[in-house]
């Protein structure tokens, strides 16, 4: 049986255990790469790069307050529909095209896509994230 972030999310019934897994080893992708890149312009300067070790990381997921953030996520991405959770899980966490994720699912490219919208959009509401302000002159 396959393992990872995935194969987790690809389960019939949503888990929110699996989607908190999930949150998780993308933070520290996220984060590595961050970091990673971050020191890649640094060392080409002459400069040392310094490891970042699980502490490290642990301390700044504290101090971010991601904690707190995994747990209204999980909330807001439980209160979805299933179908909107399938396609979601689906077009950003597989980062499947819409057609294959409307094959998958047996709907049409056009459902996927106000499903996904859907979901995006409760999530932020839910979450309490907004587009950046514009400004105006």
């Amino acid at each position: 049986m396959a393992s990872g972030p995935a194969a987790m999310l690809r389960r019939s019934a949503y888990e929110p255990a699996a989607f908190v897994a999930v949150y998780e080893a993308c933070s520290r992708r996220l984060l590595a790469y961050f970091v990673r890149r971050t020191f890649d312009v640094e060392a080409g300067l002459g400069v040392e790069v310094p490891a970042v070790s699980e502490d490290d990381y642990q301390r700044i997921v504290d101090l971010a307050g991601l904690d707190e953030l995994r747990g209204r996520v999980e909330g807001a991405f439980a209160q979805l529909s299933p179908d909107q959770s399938a396609a979601v899980r689906l077009r950003v966490i597989d980062e499947l095209s819409y057609r294959e994720v409307a094959e998958t699912l047996g709907v049409s490219e056009q459902t996927v896509r106000a499903r996904v919208t859907r979901a995006l959009r409760h999530l932020a509401d839910v979450l309490e994230l907004s587009p950046t302000p514009q400004v105006t002159p």
